[in-house]
């Protein structure tokens, strides 16, 4: 009857930050936010990648989806 909202690595991930830099409010949220740029990032790639032409449609889907990862983070 545990529901928890980040797969379990996750919570390893974020002791990690802890145990560097200690229990605050940040620091506990701070590996969201890393795995958000870092998904972000890849992402970004992703579209590089398949769009190499640099058109308008590729920026356009590059930031929508973006737009979309961050909304669905937060």
């Amino acid at each position: 009857d545990l529901f928890a909202e980040h797969p379990y690595l996750f919570f390893y991930f974020g002791a990690l930050f802890v145990q560097l830099f200690g229990h605050s409010d940040l620091v506990l949220k701070l590996p969201n936010f890393l795995i958000a740029g870092l998904s972000l990032w890849a992402l970004y790639q992703v579209i590089k990648l398949r769009h190499s032409d640099h058109t308008e449609q590729a920026h356009a889907v590059g930031l929508t989806a973006g737009y979309v990862l961050m909304l669905n983070v937060a």
